[in-house]
């Protein structure tokens, strides 16, 4: 009889998975990208070419860039990724250009759908943690608010991720980004809910 795993169980069971590279190439899931995010449909087939795939499609593999969520208390302090510039999106063999700010956008609104559904709000509201604006507070003096996709981490010694480490994704100030490594910024009063990245620069 199959058993069906909770969100807990399936955790603890993933950390103890380890995949060959050749598993990692043929076991994929594909999602169609839409206005809403990525919906997903159905199995990667490896004996069916890329090229007779839709366009509109793409193969995550089982073990992915992405690692789900972590949601960070308002006030708390979060801090530049070091070398984080030259890391890419990642999505089987391929790495894109695409805004980090769009790929957290993409995944929390997904996060979000399912928490609709798990934990319904009362009054029919819906959870909505994927508004497009910084998650830190700006520096005082600073009004300028162009947006990007920043890789944070929680604590100063995590700011030097070896190749293949984890850290977060999520939008803040550019010119905060910029400022790398020096400096310290608070997350904004109401919290915010980064994205997990594993693989870092691979």
């Amino acid at each position: 009889m199959l058993v069906h795993m909770n969100d807990r169980e399936m955790l603890t069971a993933a950390n103890g998975i380890v995949l060959t590279k050749e598993q990692e190439e043929i076991c994929k899931v594909l999602y169609r990208r839409t206005d809403g995010g990525y919906l997903l449909c159905g199995f990667y087939d490896p004996d069916i070419p890329d090229e007779d795939y839709p366009d509109d499609l793409a193969a995550f593999p089982v073990r992915s860039t992405l690692n789900g969520v972590e949601t960070l208390t308002g006030g708390s302090k979060v801090y530049n990724v070091d070398k984080s510039s030259s890391d890419k999106f990642k999505i089987g063999n391929n790495k894109y250009n695409d805004a980090w700010i769009k790929i957290w956008e993409d995944n929390i609104i997904a996060y979000d759908a399912k928490l609709d559904i798990e934990k319904p709000l009362q009054n029919h509201k819906k959870h909505n943690n994927h508004e497009r604006k910084s998650y830190v507070e700006a520096l005082n003096g600073r009004t300028d608010d162009t947006l990007v996709g920043g890789h944070i981490c929680t604590a100063r010694e995590f700011q030097y991720p070896k190749r293949g480490g984890s850290c977060l994704l999520l939008p803040i100030y550019k010119y905060l980004n910029s400022m790398r490594t020096e400096v310290e910024m608070t997350v904004i009063s109401c919290g915010a809910v980064a994205l997990k990245l594993v693989n870092f620069l691979e």
